[in-house]
């Protein structure tokens, strides 16, 4: 997300998000960290996916997940949700997504990746 903030936009791009809300979905706090790796050259999805192991994260939420991004979430037992493609999503929506139970983990990468020229 861009700002943090439960009314900022919901980047699809899970490597190249600017920033990342981490939600306490019990308690509802929210914490904004910025993602290093927005502008690497390469391995954005791996930098992104250590970040958020480094947090302890428990789930991600994005719209798509390359093929090293999910092997990284996946060796560190982060679970990884994806929403539906879409132009006016914002981290609230998602969030309410979230716990409606409206999103299902992935078990595959949602893209061949970068790499590839695939996305």
């Amino acid at each position: 997300s861009g700002s943090g903030a439960l009314d900022a936009g919901f980047d699809l791009h899970f490597g190249r998000a600017s920033h990342f809300c981490l939600i306490d979905l019990e308690s509802e706090a929210i914490e904004t960290v910025a993602n290093p790796a927005v502008s690497a050259s390469s391995g954005a999805g791996i930098q992104a996916a250590q970040l958020m192991g480094q947090h302890a994260v428990n789930a991600v939420i994005s719209g798509s997940f390359g093929p090293k991004a999910f092997q990284a979430l996946n060796t560190a037992g982060i679970t990884m949700y994806a929403v539906p493609n879409g132009d006016s999503l914002i981290v609230g929506d998602v969030l309410a997504q979230m716990k409606a139970g409206g999103l299902q983990p992935l078990d595959t990468p949602s893209h061949g990746g970068h790499a590839q020229g695939k996305h």
